[in-house]
C-alpha cells in the first residue's frame, strides 16, 4: 500500500491563473465573490487520479485553496473523486496591491512549505503538483516523498 497525493488545482482540475488573477483584483467585492464561486464551481477534471492508484493505495489530495473556498472544494472532490482524503492547508489569494513577480514567488514558497509540512506529516510516498516556482524547494521539503511535477506552468 502507498500513499498517493494529488494537488488539485492544476493537477486533478484545470487552472486559468490569468483568470483568478483578475479575480482576485476585482475591486467590486460582491461581484468577486460570486466570480470566484462560479469559476471553482466549474473546474473541469484534468487528470484521472485513479489511473494512478492500485487497489489497496491510499489517494489523498492537498490543497492551499483559502479557507472560504472549503465548501465548494468539498463538493467538488466529493462528486469527482468521493474515494479521496482531502486536506487544505489554508492560503489566502494575493491582494491587488501584491500583484508583482516577487510577492507571487513569495506566495509560492509559502505555499510549498505548507504543503510539505502536510506531505510529511502524512507519510506522503509520491505526490504531484504542477508547481513551477518553487519546484525544487518542494522536493527539497519532502525528502521521504518523491514530488513529480505535472503540468504545463512556466517558471516566472
Amino acid at each position: 500500500m502507498s500513499k498517493i497525493g494529488f494537488d488539485l488545482d492544476g493537477t486533478l482540475c484545470s487552472i486559468d491563473v490569468a483568470m483568478l488573477r483578475l479575480i482576485d483584483n476585482e475591486p467590486n467585492k460582491e461581484a468577486q465573490c460570486s466570480a470566484e464561486e462560479w469559476y471553482y464551481r466549474e473546474r473541469k477534471p484534468l487528470l484521472d487520479a485513479r489511473l494512478f492508484l492500485s487497489k489497496d493505495d491510499k489517494f489523498y489530495i492537498i490543497t492551499s485553496r483559502p479557507e472560504r473556498l472549503q465548501e465548494i472544494t468539498k463538493l467538488w472532490v466529493k462528486h469527482y473523486y468521493p474515494q479521496a482524503r482531502l486536506f487544505f492547508v489554508n492560503q489566502e489569494t494575493l491582494r491587488p496591491e501584491e500583484n508583482n513577480n516577487e510577492s507571487i514567488k513569495n506566495w509560492c514558497f509559502n505555499k510549498v512549505q505548507l504543503k510539505a509540512e502536510k506531505i510529511n506529516e502524512l507519510g506522503i510516498d509520491v505526490y504531484f503538483d504542477d508547481e513551477a516556482e518553487a519546484f525544487e524547494e518542494f522536493r527539497k521539503l519532502c525528502p521521504n516523498c518523491k514530488i513529480v511535477k505535472y503540468g504545463g506552468r512556466l517558471e516566472l
